[in-house]
């Protein structure tokens, strides 16, 4: 027999195959495709609710999405089927039968096994996806897949049991073996920098005069450092007490973020660090100075903002008189922080500071480049450099609010006429009243 014949031999008989089967062949695709379908649903949504568990602060449920999914990922599928479908009944526990729908305990059995074992998948994925959404965002608008600003991504930071926002936007680390694995880990998803979070915050206070409680052990914090620079990465430190910039700066962080009122030997270790505070008076202001009835904020919060206010702006002030570099930034995602304020941010700190506008535009714009490693590509418009720029309505030189009207945009030499921003109303108002 030739390939000519064997190929006609091989259809023929492959045809007579599907015409005396062809019954069974439709039912099979028929109800794959039904399974498939409740699977992906049911799967979908209960990958979804455990990735949320598994991030989420409440440790109960953070220690059961744990379990699950790593026993359900550690466990054969097929083990997972012949568990339902034979192990329950044997256990008094039976798939219902529906008259109307023919074997509906297997069909039942089938999904059920399938969503809670692609559940386990799904949930880490979420969550993955998730916490590596800075460093996909940044990619994503290199490549010109989407339009934004240029990111330097942390993903998630690295906190302690108790510590700030530890357990939804930060893993707990609870050794230096365990810190440096988790930097090891974050650093999977190509982050530009690795984020401590050694104190608490405000919210975290729970008595007047402790905002900034130091949480995170020195050892935790020089582990998570070292690991961090072994593989290249700058480290970023959430701080709001004196104690827990000392922390941070004797184990090696290299931006301190918030801050506090410094004393000698915190500017000393600054200088002998080669490291910078990063002034974020945009987050604290709100709870620091708005009437409470407006944040909700408890009489406690509100007392605590005030330190953490004067703090930041104590620290900025030192520094500068120091000659130690100081960069803005303004927290976004705190209450009342957009990602359209930075304006309000250089305009604090000319206020507050006691800054020109030329300094505080400085500042904001090629100081802060610098910090970051990028003053040769932007920060200042010069030959050579990326176009990145905007274009106001009034002279910022001589008012700084005439940052809030923007009649243009260039990104990466991309020209975006008049953008348009949703604008929070109520914060708008709120924060208007402190210029």
């Amino acid at each position: 027999m030739n390939f000519f014949e064997g190929f006609v031999y091989f259809f023929t008989r492959m045809g007579k195959i599907f015409t005396k089967y062809n019954g069974f062949f439709g039912e099979g695709v028929r109800n794959t495709l039904i399974i498939a379908f409740f699977t992906v649903l049911f799967g979908a949504l209960l990958g979804t609710l455990l990735a949320v568990m598994k991030m989420g602060r409440f440790k109960p449920t953070r220690w059961f999405a744990n379990a699950y999914i790593e026993f359900i990922r550690g466990t054969p599928l097929m083990i997972q089927l012949m568990f339902l479908f034979y192990g329950l009944p044997m256990l008094g526990i039976s798939f219902p039968e529906v008259s109307f729908i023919p074997n509906f305990d297997r069909f039942a059995a089938g999904v059920f096994a399938m969503s809670i074992n692609s559940a386990a998948y799904v949930a880490e994925i979420v969550r993955s996806g998730i916490q590596a959404v800075d460093s996909c965002l940044r990619d994503k608008i290199l490549s010109g897949k989407a339009v934004g600003p240029r990111i330097l991504a942390g993903n998630m930071a690295v906190s302690v049991p108790g510590g700030h926002m530890a357990g939804s936007l930060a893993y707990e680390a609870t050794s230096p073996e365990e810190a440096a694995a988790l930097v090891r880990k974050i650093a999977e998803d190509k982050p530009d920098l690795i984020k401590l979070m050694i104190t608490g915050g405000v919210l975290d206070a729970k008595s007047k005069g402790e905002p900034g409680e130091l949480k995170m052990p020195p050892e935790v914090v020089k582990a998570a450092c070292d690991q961090a620079h072994a593989l290249g990465l700058p480290v970023a430190a959430h701080v709001e007490s004196p104690q827990g910039v000392r922390v941070a700066l004797e184990g090696g962080v290299d931006t301190i973020e918030h801050g506090a009122k410094p004393d000698e030997e915190i500017l000393r270790l600054f200088k002998e660090r080669h490291a910078c505070h990063i002034a974020t008076i945009s987050p604290a202001l709100p709870y620091a100075m708005f009437d409470r009835s407006v944040t909700g904020a408890s009489e406690t919060e509100q007392y605590n903002g005030r330190i953490v206010m004067d703090g930041i702006i104590d620290c900025a002030k030192a520094c500068l008189k120091n000659g130690i570099p100081v960069g803005l930034g303004t927290d976004t995602g705190c209450p009342y922080i957009t990602h359209y304020d930075m304006w309000r941010e250089v305009y604090y700190f000319h206020k507050l500071c006691n800054v020109s506008n030329a300094f505080a535009l400085h500042t904001a714009t090629l100081g802060n480049a610098r910090l970051v490693g990028l003053g040769e590509e932007i920060g200042s418009i010069e030959p050579g450099k990326c176009a990145d720029l905007i274009v106001t309505r009034a002279n910022p030189l001589e008012d700084l609010k005439a940052l809030r009207h923007i009649d243009l945009v260039m990104a990466r030499g991309n020209l975006y006429r008049s953008p348009k921003v949703k604008k929070m109303e109520k914060a708008e108002r709120e924060l208007d009243k402190f210029l």
